[in-house]
């Protein structure tokens, strides 16, 4: 299932060869209806098919997508298969030095 709130979507549950077919076209048509931002946060279960799904979404979005949250055994997957980079997720936030104070 795909909930989505302005312009995030949000995989709830398994993202994998079974749904594919039912995730690429829900996430399509939130991406045509202007999603950007794809949080992964409540996936509960991937295979490889869970990247063929993101790389779906993100060929035939019209602007470039944020993949958040990206779930450890998707990344050791992307890992294992050189594909990491291609995933679009968000920079991380620059790390103060220890004992540094912010502004």
């Amino acid at each position: 299932m795909i909930q989505s709130s302005g312009d995030q979507m949000q995989v709830i549950g398994p993202m994998t060869i079974a749904r594919a077919n039912q995730l690429i076209s829900a996430g399509n048509a939130l991406i045509d209806a202007g999603a950007v931002t794809v949080d992964l946060s409540q996936v509960t279960d991937v295979d490889s098919a869970s990247l063929a799904i993101l790389f779906d979404w993100c060929r035939t979005a019209p602007k470039k997508l944020t993949i958040r949250h990206l779930p450890e055994a998707m990344r050791t997957l992307a890992q294992l298969y050189g594909v990491v980079d291609l995933i679009p997720q968000p920079s991380p936030s620059p790390q103060l030095p220890q004992g540094a104070k912010g502004v």
